[in-house]
This record gives structure tokens, sequence and C-alpha cells, in this order.
């Protein structure tokens, strides 16, 4: 016996629908990203609400700095199909 079960159609499928979504959401945060940044880059920070702002906007992008490399992950056919094989086989 298969220690995986096999790949169904409706499993592929999902997997796509899953593939688009994170697509999507990758775009969106490195949208979000890039708007903070910016917002940070026209600011002159002369309030301590706006420092903080910027402080927090800082300590994201750090955070998130993988927004790229999660980009490349879901842009990557390898890693979906290493993905495909751990859910349950070849799709």
């Amino acid at each position: 016996m298969p220690l995986d079960p096999p790949c169904t159609a409706d499993d592929a499928a999902d997997l796509a629908l899953a593939r688009s979504r994170l697509e999507e959401v990758v775009a969106r945060l490195a949208d979000a990203a890039a708007s903070a940044t910016r917002l940070c880059e026209l600011t002159a920070w002369s309030t301590p609400a706006q420092r903080r702002f910027r402080d927090a906007v800082s300590a994201w992008r750090s955070d998130v700095g993988s927004v790229e490399a999660i980009a490349a992950a879901v842009g990557d056919d390898l890693w979906w199909a290493q993905l495909r094989r751990v859910v349950g086989g070849v799709c």
C-alpha cells in the first residue's frame, strides 16, 4: 500500500486555487509594503505618532522582508511540485 494517497483531480484543483490565492496575497503584501515605505519617505516625522509609525513600518518591513522570498516560492514551480508530493502524490 502506498504511503501517500493518490492526488485526485479535486486535489489538483484545490492546489491550483491555493496557489492563485497565495499569489494574490503576496502581491498585495508587497504592494502594501511599498506603499508604507513610500509614505515613510514622504513624511517629515515631526510628531511622536509619526515616528512610531515609521518605526513600526521599519520593523514590519524587516519581519516581512521575506515577502520577496515568499513571492519567489509561490512563483516557483519546483516548490509547488514538492508541496504536491507532501500533500499526497503527484497531481
